[in-house]
């Protein structure tokens, strides 16, 4: 059941998405899990960590309906943190509306616990000023 966020360079949900991604897992589709990673090798030291377990699950996946994809990470109960650029629309100048932004809490590639859509994108003050002065050219 999909549930409202607000998303901000922070974004961030309703207050009510808390419970949507606190309450349930689900499938998600996606590659299977690799066994190593191109530049890190067979004898990987990293340790794989269960994602669905705190902090781990306050990890997700950012995407947008036009399919940009990053990671963001719960701040607050109905706010993700992700980056700027995941967000901004190079060809208009401007950000992505919140209603097409999404986010997938522990996400891990075929899982998810729940599903969450932007209400709101906060830009942060500095990012302000430097968005603007891009759209001024």
């Amino acid at each position: 059941m999909a549930r409202n966020l607000l998303f901000s360079c922070m974004v961030a949900f309703t207050a009510a998405m808390h419970a949507a991604l606190v309450s349930h897992a689900a499938n998600a589709e996606g590659p299977a899990y690799r066994t190593h990673l191109a530049g890190v090798g067979l004898q990987d030291p990293r340790q794989k960590v269960d994602a669905m377990q705190p902090p781990w699950s306050a990890v997700g996946r950012v995407q947008t309906e036009l399919g940009s994809r990053c990671t963001g990470f719960l701040i607050a109960p109905n706010v993700v943190e992700t980056a700027g650029h995941c967000l901004w629309l190079s060809h208009v100048r401007g950000f992505v509306r919140p209603e097409s932004v999404h986010f997938l809490r522990a996400y891990t590639g075929d899982h998810y616990m729940a599903h969450a859509r932007a209400v709101q994108i906060i830009i942060p003050p500095v990012t302000e000023q430097i968005r603007k002065a891009i759209v001024a050219g």
